[in-house]
C-alpha cells in the first residue's frame, strides 16, 4: 500500500497576492476546493474511493477491498491543511496525481500543490506516519519555488504579480485587467460573494473612504496541538484506533476553532452594530480569509479589531482543553495585505511565547500598528524603532498569571477615559510615549507633569501594578492604540 499526503504550499502567499478582496476570498475558496479535486481526479481515472464520512475506518476491510480490486483509494483524514490517504499501490497513486495536477493547472493557475508518499505495511501507524513525514520534508526541499507564467517581452503585465494580463472584465464603469490567476480567483470570489453577504472591497470595511482607511488583519493559531494529538493517541500504533481518533480530533478542531470562533464574531458584529458608535453598516463587517483547523485569519475595521479578537479567543477558550493566541496588524487599506498578514503572523508567534514556556491553555494577543510603510520582520522593526524594551505586549486575554492582562488594562483605560479633562488626555499620553522612547528620565518628567494635574492617577497606576517599569510599559501600549481602541471617533 501507499500512504500519501497532499498539501498546498505557500497558501498565504497565494491568497494575499492581491489587495482585491474578491480575489482574496476566491483564492481562499480555491484552496478549500483543492482537496476535493483529488477525489474528482480519482473518479475520472476510474479509481474507486472510500471517503472518511462513509464509516469508521477498518484497515482489514480496506485491505480486503484493495485485494479484490473494488477499492483503489481510502481517505484517512483531512485536517491541519493536509489530506492523508491510503492507495492500493503506486500505479494508482500516479494515475490520480496525473489528473489532479492537470486540474490544478486548469482551475487554479499559480497554486502550488504538493504530494508525497511512502510505502505502508499497515502494521504500525506511528512508524508509517513518521516515514510519510520524512517523505514530505524531502519533497519540500526538492520543490522549486513557484514561477510566473511565461510572457513575451511586449506583453502587458500585472503590476503586483508580474504575471501577463489575459483579459479585461467590466468593473465600476470601466475595465479591470486580470492575469490568468486573478481571473480564476475573481470568478470564484464572485460566486462566493453571491452565497455570502459581505463586503466586496477592502475600502468598504474602513470607517470612511479617503478619511480613515485603517483595517486590521488578525491571525489566530491554536495552542499545544501537537501535545493534544499525542495525548489522544496515547502511544497506540494500530491503524484503526489512530485513524478514527484523528478523524474525531479534526472534527472537534473544526467545531472549536471554526464554528465556535466564527459564531462569536457574528455575535460581536451584532453587538457593535447596536452600539453607541454609528458608522456605515459595512464598517462593522468582517471577512474570514483562512479557516483551516486551528488556523483562523480574518480582516475587519481596525477600530473593532481588539473587540473581535478578544471575543474570538474567549469563545475558543470556553471549550475545555483548548486555547488560541492571536496577532493583529493595523494597516491602511492600500498597503499590501500580504505584508500585513506576515506581520500579524509574527505577532501571533510572539503571543505564543508564554504558552510555549508553560504549555498552559491561555489566550494571549500581540498587535502592531504599521506606521509610515515601515516593512520587514516584526522583531527587526521593533529593534529599529527601539521599542522592544518599552512595550508590554503580549497581553493575556483573561486570567491572572501575569500583570499584563486585558482586564487590568481595561480598568486603567476606564480611569484614563473618565479623567481626560484632568490630565490623562490623548495629548499627554502621546507626549509620555514619545518621551519614553527618548529616555526613562524624560518619561519620568512627563509622567510627573501628568500627576501634578491629577495626583489620583498615581493610585490608578499602582492598582495596575506597584512596579513603575510595568506601569510605563502599559501606558506605552495604551498610548499607541489610544486613537483606535480608547477614544471614540470625533472626540
Amino acid at each position: 500500500m501507499i500512504l500519501a499526503q497532499y498539501t498546498i504550499r505557500s497558501k498565504q502567499e497565494y491568497i494575499f497576492r492581491t489587495n482585491r478582496l474578491l480575489e482574496i476570498m476566491g483564492g481562499t475558496e480555491m484552496i478549500r476546493d483543492a482537496f476535493g479535486w483529488v477525489f474528482q481526479a480519482a473518479k475520472a481515472a476510474g479509481v474507486s474511493v472510500l471517503s472518511a464520512d462513509k464509516a469508521d475506518f477498518s484497515l482489514r476491510a480496506v485491505q480486503a477491498a484493495f485485494a479484490d480490486g473494488t477499492l483503489g483509494m481510502a481517505e484517512l483524514f483531512c485536517g491541519g491543511g493536509n489530506l492523508t490517504v491510503l492507495y492500493r499501490d503506486a500505479e494508482t497513486y500516479r494515475q490520480v496525481n496525473r489528473r489532479f495536477s492537470r486540474m490544478v493547472l486548469e482551475n487554479a493557475p499559480g497554486m502550488v500543490a504538493m504530494a508525497a508518499c511512502c510505502e505502508a505495511d499497515g502494521r504500525d501507524y506511528a512508524a508509517d506516519y513518521r516515514a510519510l513525514m520524512d517523505a514530505v520534508d524531502a519533497e519540500k526541499n526538492r520543490m522549486l519555488p513557484a514561477c510566473n507564467t511565461y510572457a513575451a517581452p511586449f506583453a502587458l503585465r500585472d503590476r503586483a504579480t508580474n504575471q501577463p494580463i489575459v483579459c479585461r472584465v467590466p468593473y465600476a464603469g470601466g475595465l479591470r485587467e486580470l492575469s490568468a490567476e486573478s481571473l480564476k480567483k475573481w470568478e470564484k470570489g464572485l460566486a462566493s460573494d453571491k452565497r455570502n453577504a459581505g463586503n466586496r472591497l477592502l475600502d468598504e470595511m474602513t470607517t470612511e473612504r479617503q478619511e480613515e482607511s485603517l483595517l486590521a488583519i488578525v491571525h489566530a493559531d491554536g495552542n499545544n496541538m501537537g501535545i493534544k494529538i499525542q495525548q489522544k493517541l496515547g502511544g497506540r500504533t494500530d491503524y484503526d484506533f489512530c485513524v478514527n481518533t484523528m478523524r474525531a480530533f479534526t472534527a472537534e478542531i473544526a467545531r472549536v476553532f471554526a464554528e465556535t470562533g466564527e459564531a462569536s464574531l457574528q455575535k460581536t458584529m451584532a453587538a457593535l452594530q447596536n452600539g453607541p458608535q454609528k458608522l456605515r453598516e459595512s464598517a462593522y463587517r468582517y471577512r474570514v480569509v483562512v479557516s483551516d483547523g486551528d488556523d483562523f485569519t480574518f480582516i475587519c475595521n481596525a477600530r473593532f479589531a481588539l473587540r473581535y479578537t478578544a471575543d474570538y479567543l474567549k469563545a475558543v477558550q470556553s471549550n475545555p482543553g483548548y486555547s488560541s493566541c492571536a496577532g493583529i496588524c493595523i494597516f491602511h487599506s492600500g498597503y499590501p495585505v500580504a505584508r500585513a498578514y506576515a506581520l500579524a503572523e509574527q505577532a501571533c508567534d510572539n503571543a505564543k511565547k508564554p504558552v510555549h514556556a508553560t504549555c498552559a491553555e491561555e489566550c494571549w494577543l500581540d498587535f502592531h500598528y504599521l506606521h509610515s510603510g515601515i516593512d520587514g520582520d516584526l522583531d527587526n522593526i521593533r529593534s529599529w524603532q527601539k521599542t522592544e524594551a518599552l512595550i508590554a505586549r503580549p497581553w493575556l486575554v483573561q486570567g491572572d498569571s501575569t500583570v499584563f492582562t486585558l482586564p487590568r488594562a481595561e480598568k486603567l483605560v476606564e480611569y484614563i477615559r473618565r479623567n481626560r479633562s484632568e490630565g490623562t488626555n490623548r495629548s499627554n499620553l502621546k507626549k509620555f510615549a514619545a518621551a519614553l522612547e527618548e529616555s526613562p528620565a524624560a518619561a519620568q518628567r512627563e509622567l510627573a507633569r501628568i500627576l501634578y494635574r491629577n495626583p489620583a492617577f498615581a493610585e490608578a497606576l499602582r492598582a495596575f501594578s506597584p512596579c513603575e517599569q510595568e506601569q510605563r510599559k502599559a501606558l506605552y501600549d495604551i498610548a499607541e492604540m489610544y486613537d483606535l481602541w480608547i477614544e471614540e471617533r470625533g472626540n
